[in-house]
């Protein structure tokens, strides 16, 4: 990837960033639209084995 693509990428990365993780809820929330946490705050099952610290979650 060219380094100007990469740059895109990450400052397109830090605008969502600023615009939609602005707290631990909207953190959450966003993981729960992903799909990658249930409404209960668990992992999804396709998630589950994955290396993540459960604290962090």
């Amino acid at each position: 990837m060219e380094d100007r693509k990469v740059d895109e990428l990450i400052n397109l990365i830090d605008k969502f960033e600023k615009e939609n993780l602005i707290d631990g809820k909207s953190s959450r929330e966003f993981l729960r639209k992903a799909g990658i946490v249930k409404q209960n705050g668990e992992l999804e099952e396709n998630f589950k084995d994955l290396c993540i610290p459960q604290g962090q979650v």
